[in-house]
């Protein structure tokens, strides 16, 4: 009987440890198990020729970017095909949420309803025709 004790002793310890480390791998001891979501705004304005190669490029090339955040697209009220190729390309499946705004007061809100500190903004509405150099922002 004293064999199994111990032996039941071992296999508590053992298996608090693991779950110590279970915890502290996913992060749930500094965050809590429900971490707030991240998200990265895309904002654009007139991008026909560019916009698909964007969105291409954000989940093909630039995944990481990516890897723990959602994407939304916010379109300023562009008068071009932007907003059809957006809406092209969330069907079958919507891999990212579209929002349409009228002004940059409109981005400020949308700021303001998922948390400024935990969106980053990529504003692409006056980029050319080549993907930026930096993703810092």
């Amino acid at each position: 009987m004293h064999d199994n004790g111990w032996f039941l002793l071992t296999g508590v310890l053992l298996f608090f440890l693991w779950l110590i480390y279970v915890l502290e791998e996913v992060n749930w001891l500094e965050n809590g198990p429900f971490t707030q979501e991240q998200y990265l705004i895309l904002v654009v304005k007139n991008q026909e020729k560019n916009i698909e190669g964007i969105i291409r490029k954000l989940f093909f090339w630039e995944s990481n970017l990516l890897y723990d955040k959602r994407l939304i697209i916010a379109d300023l009220n562009s008068q071009d095909k932007t907003v059809e190729i957006i809406k092209k390309m969330s069907y079958p499946v919507n891999y990212f949420t579209f929002v349409q705004l009228e002004s940059m007061e409109e981005l400020d809100s949308l700021l303001n309803r998922y948390g400024r500190d935990r969106c980053r903004v990529m504003n692409v509405c006056s980029m050319g025709h080549s993907w930026p150099s930096s993703h810092s922002g």
